[in-house]
């Protein structure tokens, strides 16, 4: 499921628009109810093209085999397009880390990345970096996808469930 919500840029807009569309009806000028429909036309191809983008699309997530305290982990997301026709671009990856133990779950940080761009049935790769301050048991993910192309007027975001749990073991100190 794919949620759209409008951008500051976007509520802007709707205002112009309510400007304009208000004089048009006030003054009976007819251009500027075609200018005022045009603009209507503009904000639903900005939400079709974030919804149509943004379903199908997958991301996997690829984590080094250890990881040290105090050293950056570089985490590696992958995003693949099924889609035959319509590509995507400027997808937005986000995903959360929660500390578990020994403390309660409470959110420490967050990884984002960027995607410029996903070809019809083709895959991009993108990296980004943690660092585990504390020894413990972490959690990453559900990771997020966004994207605000082409207009910027809303943005398109979709929950993947995708999250790690983490296998036990012991997270060594790093040297150095």
């Amino acid at each position: 499921q794919v949620r759209f919500r409008l951008t500051r840029e976007g509520v802007h807009y709707i205002g112009i628009l309510l400007f304009i569309f208000l004089g048009a009806l006030l003054r009976d000028v007819n251009l500027l109810i075609l200018l005022a429909g045009a603009m209507i036309g503009l904000l639903l191809l900005q939400w079709r093209f974030n919804t149509r983008t943004l379903i199908g699309l997958t991301a996997q997530r690829y984590l080094p085999r250890n990881s040290f305290v105090a050293v950056e982990t570089s985490v590696e997301m992958r995003v693949a397009n099924p889609k035959v026709w319509l590509g995507a671009w400027l997808i937005l990856v986000e995903e959360p880390l929660q500390k578990r133990l020994p403390n309660v779950v409470k959110l420490i940080e967050k990884g984002t990345t960027v995607v410029d761009e996903v070809p019809p049935k083709g895959a991009r790769s993108s990296k980004y970096q943690l660092t585990f301050h504390q020894r413990g048991e972490y959690l990453i993910g559900p990771t997020t996808i966004s994207t605000r192309f082409p207009l910027a007027l809303g943005r398109g975001s979709r929950t993947l469930d995708n999250q790690v749990h983490p296998r036990l073991g012991i997270l060594p100190i790093g040297v150095g």
